[in-house]
Formats: structure tokens, C-alpha cells, sequence
């Protein structure tokens, strides 16, 4: 049985258009630092358990909330990587290459 994590990067990798990113680029992770999960700031939550979570995981959004079965972010994900995360944990989307500009 492929890993789903290789089943979404085949997905991905065949609808791309270009050279793959430049993996020495840094990213630029998005979140609410005084946005609570559990009761608890996010910030703290993170430097506790040294894991970014998608709003799948918290529950928290600076737009829809829409990370369930059949929301727009579900489908969205679906959508782009080939249905590989349905029936299981979804990855964490909220990263970008900081010094990237557009050609």
C-alpha cells in the first residue's frame, strides 16, 4: 500500500507546471500567537509541544471554519492532493517561501 504522504506528492507533482521549489528557501509560518486551543495560547502550546497544527487539529481560523468533512477547506484539500488525506490526518498548509518573488 504507497504512503499518503507519496500519494499526495505524485498528485501534486503531476499537476504542477516548473522546476520544484528551491528547498534552501525559508518559510513563513501564519498563525494567531493570543488565539486559545484547549483554553491555552497557541504560542505557549507550540513552544510546549514543538509542533505546528493545522486548523483541523485547533479549530482556529483568521477566515472559514470550515476544516471537517465535506467544509470548503476539506474539499479544497481533496481537491489538490487527489483525495490521499480523506480517510486520514491532513497536512499542515500555512507556509510560503519568505524571499520568494513572483518572476
Amino acid at each position: 500500500m504507497r504512503d499518503l504522504y507519496e500519494a499526495a506528492l505524485e498528485h501534486v507533482a503531476a499537476a504542477a507546471d516548473g522546476d520544484p521549489a528551491d528547498p534552501s528557501w525559508r518559510v513563513t509560518l501564519h498563525f494567531h500567537p493570543d488565539r486559545l486551543v484547549g483554553g491555552e495560547p497557541i504560542l505557549q502550546r507550540m513552544a510546549r509541544d514543538g509542533v505546528y497544527r493545522s486548523q483541523f487539529e485547533t479549530r482556529v481560523s483568521n477566515g472559514g471554519l470550515t476544516a471537517y468533512p465535506g467544509g470548503d477547506r476539506w474539499r479544497w484539500e481533496s481537491r489538490i492532493f487527489g483525495a490521499a488525506y480523506d480517510d486520514d490526518s491532513r497536512p499542515v498548509l500555512t507556509a510560503h517561501p519568505a524571499d520568494y518573488q513572483p518572476p
